[in-house]
Order: structure tokens, then sequence, then C-alpha cells
């Protein structure tokens, strides 16, 4: 398990809605109290959004993942297969294939001299079950 606990939870509405009361207010259907009082979003949020001053950068919360989402799930996926096949993997091993993965495929990761650490190693295993 991580060190970090995750502090908020995350707006309360949902994306849709949020597209819902801009395009609303776009639209010229409603204003912006009456969009923010209609779908319980701040108005300050739906102006941001309509104006462009804040975009919708990423799906999650907090930082961008060190890999994208296929190559993780590719990972994953050999380490299901060799679990299942009896050959276990210290956390040590998989760190440095990661970090020769990382240094054949030449991919920029903020990772230092591209290893991962012991709390990505534990949120990996706890994303993908393993």
């Amino acid at each position: 398990m991580g060190r970090y606990k995750r502090k908020t939870e995350g707006p309360s509405w949902s994306r849709e809605a949020l597209n819902e009361a801009v395009e609303a207010f776009r639209s010229g259907r409603m204003s912006g109290y009456a969009a923010a009082s209609t779908f319980s979003i701040p108005r300050k949020t739906i102006m941001d959004h309509v104006t462009g001053r804040r975009g919708q950068k990423s799906l999650s919360l907090g930082r961008p993942p060190v890999f994208k989402y296929e190559t993780e799930k590719m990972i994953a996926k050999c380490l299901h297969v060799m679990e299942k096949n009896g050959f276990g993997l210290t956390r040590t091993e998989f760190l440095d294939i990661v970090k020769g993965y990382v240094k054949q495929n030449d991919l920029k990761t903020p990772l230092n001299d591209g290893t991962p650490g012991k709390d990505w190693f534990s949120s990996f295993k706890k994303r993908y079950k393993l």
C-alpha cells in the first residue's frame, strides 16, 4: 500500500453534467446562475470552461500516469501469465524489467533513472490485482 492518501474525492458532478451545463449556457437556454443551480455545479467552474480558462485535461485526479494505460495493461497481462505458470518475480526483479522496458523503448518518464519506486510498484499491484 502506498504511503499517500487522497485528500479529496473529486467533484460531486459528472463530466457529462458539466458538458451539459456549458452547452446550456452557450446555447442561451440558461444563464450561468440557472445552469449552476440546475446542474449543482459552481458557476465559476462552468464559466471557466465556457471561456476556456480551464479545460478538461485528464479523466483522473492527480498526476498524469507514468506509462500509458495500454502499456501498463500489457505489463500486467504478462505478469498474470507468468504468475499462472509459476514464475513469480520479486519487487526488485520486476522493477529491473520495467527499467529495461523504459530504456529499450526510449520512453520519457518522470522516474529517476527510469526506475519506478516502491510506491509506484505497490500502486501498480493494487491497480491490476497482482
